[in-house]
């Protein structure tokens, strides 16, 4: 068999082990707020076929295109009938799908780089708990990673037919989330800078004209218009989305200021992945990415080094400058969440899996270089056993760092209890319910709620007759409703939503005495 064989095969069990760490148990985290406000719009487009753009929130509307062929493939027939499988597992084949992806770098990385860089991508506790949630966010790193292999793949064969594939991929990245913009940012730079130290420091300039014709990138640029296009307005249908998705940015820059929940300082970001460590809780850390990137940087750019290993050494470079880029304008931004920095620590993994086969390569001698491999493979097992922890042991608790503004596995009581209730209730899934709190923020209730046909939502507004068989309220409103409602109804329980954010169950005397009766004796219903 040869090595090419061997290569490929080891690349595709890299590919299927990496999917089957992302789908194994993809239930067992409740339905974040955000993944129940996408499950949402997509049933606009499923049920519907309609989108329209929302330049205030949600992003674009790819991941609700990728939920679509899962959906049908389950013979899906109304939103009630979705479990919250069918939308992570695109998530899912998309975050496992990097790996196949290196295939069209091998030759820039070299073979043992890729594979290290592939299993880096499959363990990464970063990557494998985000590839199991239903955000924006790992699609758009996907695109990204397609990306530079389309750079790549038209520098090393100069087949113009590159450039239009990247602008597919800039198009996907586009519709994908606004913040494309960075890594483009990022990419023009890094691309700048890569020629300035080619000229100045290498003394050898870049020939960037070969096989490189304005057509060619003219039609890059129109084909990523087109394919943002069809998607941001719905195929097409709403072409005021596409004006509206260069509105989007002037509320997403105010937010990126101005929005005290989500800012955090410089170092948030690094922070998680050196050594994050909160309360009783484990220690998280990337270390072993994070050191194996900073060697890799260091030996690419030392061309003694660099040049013999049969990497290509400016690919590595436009990487490293591409990375450290983009990890600085992430991290000067105040506005963060941890799922963001996925896209500058794919870079860091890339040059992690360079920087780990080249140290061992450059180190004298047969010990050293059976100790560099010893602690290397010790360090890819504590970040396997680290990503166990992640997704499958603290997927829920807040001590985990990439557990952020979590629902709180609390709101599967209240669940357990209102159906029940409902069911108890001559009306069952007709009983009606409203759900009045204190602002637009009551998610992923709607998620839980949505097989039943009478659910009213009152958000930042009291209704001037708030009563109902069921009333689910804001905690923060429990004066008000207690005025109202304490003569017929009873509180019945309260329940955690979210860190800090609580929900009241109140419920009529007479659907109460109903589920009483069906309490078996010592029951508590709970």
């Amino acid at each position: 068999m040869s090595r090419k064989i061997l290569f490929v095969a080891a690349l595709l069990v890299l590919w299927a082990a990496a999917l089957l760490f992302r789908v194994v148990s993809i239930n067992n985290r409740p339905v974040h707020a955000d993944e129940s406000v996408h499950a949402l719009k997509f049933s606009q487009l499923w049920l519907k076929g309609v989108y329209k753009y929302d330049p205030n929130q949600f992003h674009g509307p790819t991941i609700y295109y990728a939920a679509l062929p899962i959906v049908w493939a389950e013979g899906r027939i109304n939103f009630a009938d979705t479990h919250i499988s069918d939308f992570r597992l695109p998530i899912a084949f998309f975050g496992a799908g990097m790996i196949l992806l290196l295939f069209f770098l091998t030759d820039a990385l070299g073979k043992p780089a890729t594979l290290l860089t592939g299993l880096l991508l499959a363990i990464s506790p970063a990557f494998v708990f985000y590839s199991r949630y239903y955000i924006q966010e790992i699609v758009l790193v996907f695109f990204s990673l397609a990306l530079l292999a389309c750079i790549w793949r038209f520098i090393a064969s100069r087949k113009p037919l590159w450039l239009l594939w990247g602008g597919f991929c800039v198009g996907m990245m586009a519709a994908t989330k606004e913040t494309v913009v960075l890594n483009l940012f990022a990419l023009a730079v890094a691309i700048g800078a890569l020629y300035l130290h080619s000229r100045y420091v290498e003394k050898k300039p870049i020939d960037w004209r070969s096989g490189l014709k304005i057509s060619y990138l003219i039609g890059a640029v129109i084909i990523a218009f087109l394919v943002m296009a069809f998607f941001i307005t719905g195929n097409f249908r709403n072409p005021v989305g596409f004006w509206d998705y260069f509105l989007a940015y002037i509320p997403w820059v105010h937010r990126a200021h101005a929005s005290a929940l989500h800012l955090h300082p410089w170092l948030y970001y690094l922070h998680i992945l050196v050594w994050w460590h909160n309360g009783k809780g484990p220690v998280w850390t990337e270390l072993l990415t994070i050191i194996l990137f900073l060697i890799g940087f260091v030996i690419a750019f030392i061309p003694q080094w660099s040049d013999r290993l049969d990497i290509h050494p400016r690919f590595i470079r436009f990487v490293g400058f591409y990375t450290v880029i983009l990890t600085l304008v992430y991290s000067t931004i105040p506005y963060k969440t941890p799922w963001c920095l996925l896209n500058f620590l794919l870079g860091m993994i890339i040059m992690a899996g360079y920087g780990g086969v080249a140290l061992v390569r450059l180190l004298p001698g047969a010990t050293l270089k059976v100790i560099a491999t010893l602690l290397i493979f010790a360090g890819l097992l504590q970040l396997t056993m680290q990503s166990y922890a992640t997704s499958f042991k603290y997927e829920a608790d807040t001590r985990n760092p990439y557990v952020y503004a979590q629902t709180d596995p609390d709101l599967l009581r209240f669940v357990k209890r209102f159906r029940a209730i409902t069911a108890a209730y001559p009306d069952g899934n007709q009983t009606l319910v409203k759900v009045i709190w204190k602002d637009n923020y009551y998610w992923p209730i709607p998620w839980y709620l949505r097989a039943y046909k009478n659910v009213g939502y009152w958000g930042g507004v009291i209704p001037p007759d708030p009563s109902a068989p069921i009333v689910i309220s804001s905690y923060d409103l429990d004066d008000v409703m207690t005025s109202k409602l304490n003569n017929t109804h009873l509180m019945t329980g309260l329940y955690a939503i979210r860190p800090g954010v609580y929900l009241e169950l109140w419920v009529r005397m007479d659907v109460w005495k109903d589920y009483l009766k069906t309490l078996k004796p010592g029951d508590d219903g709970n």
